[in-house]
């Protein structure tokens, strides 16, 4: 797995979603019980039918309503933060593994230390690759998701 490729795939599924939730409209939104059902916001309403679907149409209401853009785009935000985090421990874990692969290639033998600092790094390194492919796989409906990536 390429952790690189799917924080590049990730990061473009995030850009995408982003420009949805900036261009859609900014609430606030909300919705009311009762006959029409709506789901609303200061410049749109949409009507969902409680009279056929009593049941379906108050679900599909709360659920537009709890994924407004504003929640997307602090979700997204969110998301962001966790990439980045995973970019900076995978390089500081590759920055040390070279480090120890440069003394021993010099004829060097590391320091216990640094053995044990090069583990702690690539142990953090692979639970935030663990994390961002969890994130990977909720967008696996999306082109381009690789099932080796998502731990699902």
């Amino acid at each position: 797995m390429s952790t690189d490729e799917m924080v590049a795939w990730l990061r473009a599924q995030l850009d995408a979603d982003e420009m949805a939730g900036v261009a859609a409209t900014k609430g606030p939104w909300y919705w009311q019980r009762g006959y029409p059902q709506r789901i609303s916001n200061v410049q749109a309403i949409v009507i969902a039918d409680t009279f056929t679907d009593p049941d379906g149409s108050a679900h599909d209401a709360e659920h537009i309503v709890r994924h407004s853009p504003a929640h997307e785009l602090h979700d997204i935000e969110a998301k962001r933060r966790i990439l980045d985090e995973c970019v900076k421990w995978n390089r500081l874990a590759d920055e040390a593994n070279a480090r120890i692969g440069s003394l021993s290639d010099a004829g060097i033998t590391p320091k216990p230390l640094d053995l044990i600092d090069a583990a702690k790094l690539d142990g953090r390194a692979v639970s935030y690759r663990d994390a961002v492919a969890a994130l990977a796989a909720g967008y696996r409906d999306r082109d381009g998701y690789r099932p080796e990536w998502g731990p699902l």
